[in-house]
């Protein structure tokens, strides 16, 4: 497992890498399908810290609070400038990675925050709950019945 700022700060180099930049709500998106593909496929997170159910989506705290500084804005450069952080992932979890990559580079933060919002998705289970903290096993039946369908 890593730090969700590790996984954030690589799909950050990424999308450079692809000049494919993106907003601070499509990296929470990006954490939190490349989490929930990693408990489907791996039985295992990809992130050492939870993901929490905030009024407005899933949000792991410390990317928020790492990459708040671009507001609405694309994120444009790493925080870590020059030394961009760059965890050395297992075969498996750069299979996670890569598949949340693909699956939602081309899809805009907005779509892919109403289908995290979708009534059957682990977020919104736990926010029916009243839960804070969206739990492991939500996601890792959410995405397994996920990847079944693409």
């Amino acid at each position: 497992m890593h730090s969700a700022v590790e996984i954030a700060d690589k799909y950050v180099q990424l999308a450079k890498k692809e000049n494919c930049l993106f907003s601070h709500m499509k990296l929470q998106k990006l954490i939190y399908i490349s989490n929930g593909i990693s408990l489907a496929l791996n039985d295992e997170p990809l992130i050492n810290e939870h993901i929490e159910a905030w009024p407005y989506g899933p949000v792991v705290s410390s990317v928020y609070h790492t990459f708040k500084i671009f507001g609405n804005s694309n994120i444009v450069t790493g925080v870590f400038g020059q030394y961009p952080l760059n965890p050395k992932l297992s075969e498996k979890e750069l299979t996670a990675f890569n598949d949340a990559w693909q699956i939602a580079k081309g899809i805009s933060a907005i779509k892919l925050s109403n289908w995290t919002h979708n009534p059957d998705s682990p977020w919104s289970k736990a926010k029916n709950e009243g839960l804070d903290i969206i739990p492991d096993e939500y996601m890792k039946e959410f995405f397994t019945r996920f990847l079944a369908t693409v």
